[in-house]
């Protein structure tokens, strides 16, 4: 039989665009599977940026900041 494996390794960096409630769910997510979730939202204030410390400020909806 063939041992499972993980399809992320452990400690992946895992990106994610806005900072909302569902953001905030996926980085509490992402931490339970021992990933490294960064997010990239406007304020750091925003709901998924005050769960990590892997916060970038600037609008997912420019592509000058997604770029970064």
């Amino acid at each position: 039989m063939k041992a499972k494996t993980h399809p992320v390794p452990f400690g992946a960096a895992v990106g994610i665009l806005g900072g909302g409630q569902l953001a905030r769910m996926l980085i509490l997510a992402a931490y339970e599977l021992g990933l490294e979730p960064w997010v990239l939202c406007p304020h750091e204030t925003d709901p998924a940026a005050r769960v990590t410390a892997n916060w970038i400020p600037g609008d997912p909806g420019r592509a000058a900041d997604v770029a970064k």
